[in-house]
């Protein structure tokens, strides 16, 4: 099992493909959860994530290391 962690702010432009590109990996659905970790975007960032990922936090701790540690905190698989 993978959990995938996506830290992100403001990327309504970028998002979705990233998401989709990951949902047309050969690894089956089942087998991966993606956590998208928002840093408090005020773009539609959340909004889009949220048609794809499994959960959507709320960035809580400083950077992007601070994102990647938020996700894995609440990740299943690590």
């Amino acid at each position: 099992m993978i959990s995938v962690v996506i830290p992100t702010y403001n990327e309504e432009k970028n998002i979705e493909q990233c998401l989709l590109n990951i949902a047309h990996q050969t690894i089956p659905r089942h087998a991966y959860e993606i956590i998208v970790v928002d840093g408090k975007s005020k773009d539609k960032t959340r909004q889009i994530a949220e048609k794809y990922a499994d959960k959507i936090i709320i960035q809580t701790s400083q950077g992007v290391g601070g994102a990647r540690n938020d996700g894995v905190a609440t990740a299943k698989y690590c």
